[in-house]
This record gives C-alpha cells, structure tokens and sequence, in this order.
C-alpha cells in the first residue's frame, strides 16, 4: 500500500489567505524571480525536485465556465528534513491572446517529515477557463532552490449535448476559483424594452444527503448556479428572494423586489446553518418540515403577485406528503409557477418530492437540473413561458390605452 499525504486538501487558486493572482495588465510588469522566469521561458521539464503532474480535463461548471487543473505526487523522501516551503508558479496563456498571460502563485507549508518516510505528499490545482486553448508553464520550488517543472496544453470545449451552451460560455478567459461560491459579480444591464419582469424566488438550502449535518461546497455549487442564472437574466428588472431550509425550519433571508441578489450577505448567512441539532419545539411538532413547508408557501403566495414564482432547492424528501388539506389552504395562484430541482443523481431519488407535489397543485411546471446543459434548457423554457403569460396582459392594456 503507497501511503499518500495530502499537504493541503485542495491547492484552490482563489483562497485569498494561500494565494496571490499576479496581475499581467498592460503596464502592470509581473513580479516573478528572474530564476523563474528563466525556468518557464526555457520551456524544458525539469526533476532536480522529483515530482509528478497529472492535469485533468476541463469540466463544465453551472458559472458555465469550465473548471481545469492538476494534481502533484511528491515522494515524501523529497521533503524529508527540517519544514520546507513549496513555491508554486503557474502561467496560463490563452493561443488567441499569447501576449497576455496571467499568472498564479501559491505558497505551501511542509511539516518537518523524517527520513525514512515513504509513499507520496499530494497537491491539487483548480483554475477556471472560458472556452479555448491554453498553454499552461508551471514550476514548484522548495527552499534549496530545487526546481519541478512542467509544460502542457489543455483544451476547453463544448461538445456533443453541450453544443447549444456556446453563447452561454465566455471565450479565451482565464480566472481564479472564488473562495465561496457567493461570490458577487458585475451588475447586470437589464433591458429596456417593454415592462421588465417581476420574479419571486423560493430556495431551499439543504443538503443532498438528507442527514448530512452542514451544506458542503457540492450542495451550494448547483443552487447557487440556478441563482446566478435567474440573477443574469437582463428581461428581469426586480427580484425577490426568500432563502428558506426545510430541514431547519425556518426562513434564513429575504431580500424584497431588490434589481440584483445580494449573494454576499445571502452566504454569509449560511455559514451558520447547521443540521446538527434540531430545537425542541420543532421535535415535539408532529411532521414539522412538512407543515412548515406549507405554511411558507402559503404566506409567500398570498402576500405578492409577481410575474412568476420559482423554487429551487434539491430534491427533499419529507416524512409525511403535503395533504389535500394543505394544498387547499395555498393562495390564489394566478401566475406561472416552476421547480428547478438540483439533483446530480436524480437517480437517486427517483419520485417527485413534496415541493414538486405543490408545484403540480399550483398547476406549475418541474425540471430536474444535473447538469449545465440542463440549466440552460430549463431556463429557456421557463423564461418563453413567463414571457408568453405577460404579453397577452400588455398588448390588452396597448390596446385599452389607444
């Protein structure tokens, strides 16, 4: 058995606190050593610190930008000794734009190891890509100026089911992964044709695994990714959002008839949401997540009239089904309703959870979400469907005005 030794989990080039993107902006020179820069310029592999890089293939993310990168095998008799600092260097240059490279460096503590130690210490790099091809030059360097080096090509592309996701896909771009997937974006330039849409956004933050105690990072990539999707869309001049966790009980977050989420403030709010305990008070309620769930569909849909109410959230089983009782007492519904349900295995759950039983009462429409390619389908979808409930409304009052 080869003993491997992660030094640090995941070597992400977007941890503000473990590493720095070197800026390689016209004017701005880049602040590499001249041995580095002499290394990566050569062009030619090099082993005085024996190393071994596997880089893996670039894979489409719902930011729809594909995620690439790396993983280092170090035998630890390399590093056997007093501590030790790895200096990383990597430079990605895009073949359309080889004049504007951008540059990573990370910094990587390694703990005194004793000599006889055997198996491997093991790094991981990720980076994000818009859609082209990248030569990529990287380095490590320890502390006696020993030198690992590499250099490879690496090709993002849409293909096959994915095809129709091109116009969605930046092009030659090269960017860090973000620390959180809160992260906040640029501002949207809404349309200002015709009367922009007013959204209402039900979302439920719970784990995949029902009795997983904490959101992981893999639960919030696909629910925030519906998010930003809906957040992108210039037709929508107002959005609402109600953040709520079925498991939890309880609404996390609001954020009324706002021209943008407010993701930043919506994370920082979750990073205290846990599943770990449960308040008596919801124990001693008999099918409390179910009841909970009703009652906040009810109130959520009697207090507005948006042009369309949408849920997202993970498929939730609940103990007990949403009664007919329940569903009777729901609002008026008489805008469009949908459910993107994120389900990376939607094999895994098969039948149609509680939230998607409301939504078929409400007359409203469900698509399952697994991949990119799924998002911008049902997105497309959605949208037609609540521009096609508004127009006839306008062309009427068009018409009453003449």
């Amino acid at each position: 058995m080869n003993p491997r030794i992660a030094l640090v989990a995941v070597l992400m080039w977007g941890a503000a606190h473990a590493q720095s993107l070197i800026s390689s902006a016209p004017g701005q020179p880049v602040r590499l050593s001249t041995s580095d820069a002499a290394v990566l310029d050569l062009q030619q592999p090099r082993d005085d610190l024996a190393c071994s890089v596997t880089s893996s293939k670039p894979e489409l993310g719902f930011d729809f930008m594909f995620q690439a990168g790396y993983e280092v095998n170090i035998p630890l008799k390399e590093l056997a000794g007093d501590k030790n600092l790895l200096t990383i260097v990597l430079r990605v240059r895009s073949w359309r734009h080889k004049d504007q490279p951008i540059f990573f460096v990370q910094k990587v503590n390694v703990p005194a190891i004793e000599e006889d130690s055997g198996g491997n210490a093991v790094l991981h790099g990720v980076f994000r890509l818009g859609a082209g091809k990248y030569h990529l030059d990287w380095l490590m360097r320890d502390a006696d100026e020993r030198v690992c080096a590499r250099f490879w090509d690496v090709e993002a592309k849409v293909t096959g089911k994915d095809i129709p996701l091109l116009q969605e896909v930046a092009k030659d771009l090269i960017q860090a992964v973000e620390s959180t997937p809160f992260h906040e974006e640029a501002p949207v330039k809404r349309q200002p044709i015709g009367s922009p849409l007013r959204v209402k956004v039900v979302i439920n933050f719970a784990p995949q695994r029902p009795q997983a105690a904490a959101l992981k990072r893999d639960d919030l990539q696909g629910l925030v990714g519906i998010l930003r999707k809906i957040d992108r869309e210039p037709r929508i001049g107002s959005l609402s959002i109600v953040a709520c966790s079925v498991p939890a009980q309880r609404v996390i977050y609001r954020q009324q008839n706002a021209s943008r989420t407010d993701l930043p403030a919506l994370g920082e709010v979750l990073k205290s949401l846990t599943f770990a305990s449960v308040d008596a008070r919801q124990l001693a309620l008999k099918n409390g997540e179910t009841e909970f769930l009703a009652r906040l569909i009810t109130e959520e849909t009697r207090e507005d009239h948006p042009d369309a109410l949408i849920f997202v959230g993970p498929k939730f089983p609940l103990a007990a089904k949403v009664s007919r009782e329940m569903i009777q007492h729901l609002g008026n519904v008489d805008y469009p309703v949908f459910y993107l349900n994120y389900s990376p295995d939607p094999s895994s759950y098969g039948s149609r959870d509680a939230m998607g039983q409301i939504v078929k009462k409400l007359n409203g429409h469900e698509y399952t979400i697994s991949r990119p390619r799924d998002l911008f389908t049902a997105w497309s979808d959605v949208l037609s469907r609540i521009l096609a409930t508004k127009q006839p409304a306008e062309s009427l009052s068009f018409t009453s005005n003449r």
